[in-house]
């Protein structure tokens, strides 16, 4: 069924805002949905293994580039440009690996013309660790292009900050489950605190996931953290709903 669903067109994106801890939205991550026939709408953490493990993710991949790039350019011909949001698109290990990742946003970005820097690129630790030296040569080129990029997951894989200085990052995504730990422990706050601390000092925006209780957004606050995603801003939407 994976096999032709983009073909089918049963593949959608959902939007999910990232704001500033005031609550000001400035951009949103692009998270696919797949509305099956049968079964109804299928999450992501069900089938995106499944596209990893098949190979499909890169074709899922560039389908997500391509509409989060149309959309994109749809929401900034009718937004002013300071007031215009960002995109932010996973890229898989497998992606990184393609040969062909940075020619496919090239395209995207000159059929989809957008403001430099309003296009975002997620990438994990895991998938830069597959092989660093070509994960550094990319993103390079995608930085070249005018992206922005973000370490996503970060503290959950096995980069080292000698790495993290050698990536031309922008964001570092705090994983979710840092954030839930505040609540459990003080040494998990002090934990988020010391991620925040490292960042900022090569020059990184935080953005932590998974914020969902007010406790969660005046203690992130209170350590520095400068953008937040989750419940807390709203929850993935299509994107008419955000226009």
């Amino acid at each position: 069924d994976l096999h032709s669903a983009i073909e089918r067109g049963e593949l959608s994106l959902y939007y999910q805002p990232q704001a500033r801890i005031d609550r000001t939205i400035t951009g949103f991550e692009a998270l696919v949905r797949w509305h099956h026939p049968q079964r109804g709408t299928i999450a992501p953490g069900t089938f995106i293994p499944i596209a990893e493990e098949s190979g499909l993710i890169v074709q899922i991949g560039l389908y997500v580039l391509e509409q989060a790039a149309r959309e994109l350019a749809s929401w900034q011909s009718v937004l002013a440009s300071d007031a215009a949001p960002f995109v932010s698109i996973n890229v898989s290990s497998r992606q990184l690996d393609s040969p062909d990742l940075v020619e496919a946003v090239t395209g995207a970005l000159s059929e989809h013309p957008v403001p430099v820097g309003c296009l975002h690129v997620e990438i994990t630790e895991s998938a830069v660790m597959r092989d660093v030296a070509r994960s550094q040569d990319v993103l390079k080129q995608l930085k070249a292009l005018g992206c922005h990029l973000a370490l996503d997951d970060f503290g959950t894989g096995h980069s080292s900050l000698s790495l993290l200085q050698r990536l031309p990052l922008d964001y570092v995504k705090i994983d979710r489950s840092f954030i839930t730990a505040m609540s459990g422990e003080f040494s998990g706050e002090s934990m988020v605190g010391a991620i925040i601390q490292i960042a900022k000092i090569l020059h990184l925006t935080v953005i932590a996931e998974g914020i969902e209780a007010e406790t969660d957004e005046l203690r992130l606050r209170a350590l520095g953290c400068q953008l937040g995603q989750g419940y807390r801003y709203g929850k993935p939407l299509p994107a008419p709903q955000w226009q």
